[in-house]
């Protein structure tokens, strides 16, 4: 019954650090992804489209297009750390429900949850929160919040080492 006890308090404070990320430092990733990534779209568009795709308007295949560069953008940059270059400048890291980060499926299942249509509506809540956090439940808090918590979990394994010895 202890042990259940614990697992909740943890949770949830992984949910009160991700509240202290808010919506001004997820904007601010969202500005900066997109433009990274669309410099990814340009750089696609202009290597591998022919010249006859710019002589028409296409609007479902700019979509694809755009979508195929930020799940590019997002699986070569943020799935190996956790950190895009958004998530970089604002000091941000994605983390699993328990405050670690989060694992390799987690971070593609983000990615892909990204180019579901009006995905960016789904920050409107008062929890800063958007459906790819959500369905791939993890969490945005402070790269400090999150040294301090991998910290401490290093000096408790010590201590708890040093009384199991005992």
């Amino acid at each position: 019954m202890e042990v259940i006890s614990e697992t909740v308090e943890e949770k949830k404070s992984i949910s009160d650090l991700a509240l202290k990320v808010g919506h001004g430092k997820r904007l601010a990733n969202f500005f900066v992804d997109k433009i990274a990534s669309l410099i990814i779209a340009v750089v696609i568009v202009l290597s591998i489209m022919p010249t006859s795709y710019f002589e028409r308007d296409n609007p479902i295949m700019d979509y694809v297009l755009e979508a195929a560069a930020l799940l590019a953008y997002y699986l070569l940059i943020e799935v190996p750390s956790a950190r895009s270059l958004g998530k970089l400048i604002t000091k941000t890291i994605v983390v699993d429900g328990d405050g670690n980060k989060a694992s390799t499926s987690q971070l593609i299942t983000r990615s892909f949850c990204r180019i579901v249509p009006f995905e960016h509506f789904s920050f409107l809540g008062n929890d800063a929160s958007g459906w790819h956090d959500k369905w791939s439940n993890t969490h945005l808090i402070l790269m400090e919040d999150y040294k301090k918590k991998s910290n401490s979990e290093a000096l408790d394994s010590i201590f708890l080492e040093d009384e199991t010895a005992n």
